[in-house]
């Protein structure tokens, strides 16, 4: 349900932008205006098209390493592993909350750390930036005469978005590993660690091991 309403969301916020852009097109007039409308749209279209594939793939290549620094499990990059080396696949010690979310307190939130979850809200961060800038005093036609290399005065609102998309990724995994760390009896959590009495760090060794 909350996949449904957050694609919804998407959904309006895509219109609103289509519907703001189009009600103030640059003063052309007949075949001109209806080519002008067109390209605006095909161009708004194309953007939300890349932003999407653009959160998918930095949310693919950034969930399991944004796992592992949070919770120092293991978990890194798709290439080298991902979520293979996970302290999840030991027969005992400490879990990591997210990859082991069935078997905790917490299961009823595994909606929120799944990727499309993530995707989902991204995209949405990014909309309603979008919304913003195109409602707000300096918004400008999507794709102005000359192109986007032209005019850097469109690539800024452009990196802006992507900007607030990253943020959203960040700061949605951080509040929800803060969420895991807090209503889990895991012992780590970014810089918070709980030395075990072999030395261990929810599968890290210490320095104090190392030297042994």
């Amino acid at each position: 349900m909350i996949g449904i309403g957050l694609r919804a969301m998407i959904l309006g916020g895509v219109r609103a932008v289509c519907t703001l852009t189009l009600e103030h097109p640059p003063s052309r007039s007949g075949s001109g205006l209806d080519m002008e409308r067109t390209r605006t749209v095909l161009a708004a279209g194309v953007e939300l098209c890349a932003a999407a594939a653009g959160c998918r793939l930095f949310d693919w290549a950034l969930h399991n390493p944004y796992c592992g620094l949070l919770f120092r499990c293991h978990c890194t990059w798709p290439w080298a592993g991902g979520s293979a080396h996970c302290n999840v696949h030991h027969a005992t010690g400490p879990k990591c909350p997210w990859c082991n979310v069935r078997n905790t307190p917490l299961h009823w939130l595994a909606w929120a750390i799944k990727d499309n979850f993530t995707v989902s809200a991204m995209v949405l961060a990014y909309v309603i930036t979008w919304l913003a800038q195109t409602v707000g005093p300096s918004a400008s036609p999507l794709l102005p005469k000359g192109g986007i290399v032209a005019r850097p005065s469109v690539c800024l609102p452009i990196l802006t978005r992507a900007t607030a998309a990253m943020l959203t990724f960040a700061l949605l995994g951080f509040v929800l590993g803060l969420v895991f760390y807090l209503g889990t009896d895991y012992p780590c959590f970014l810089f918070i660690v709980d030395d075990g009495p072999e030395g261990t760090l929810c599968g890290w060794r210490t320095s104090r091991t190392n030297t042994r």
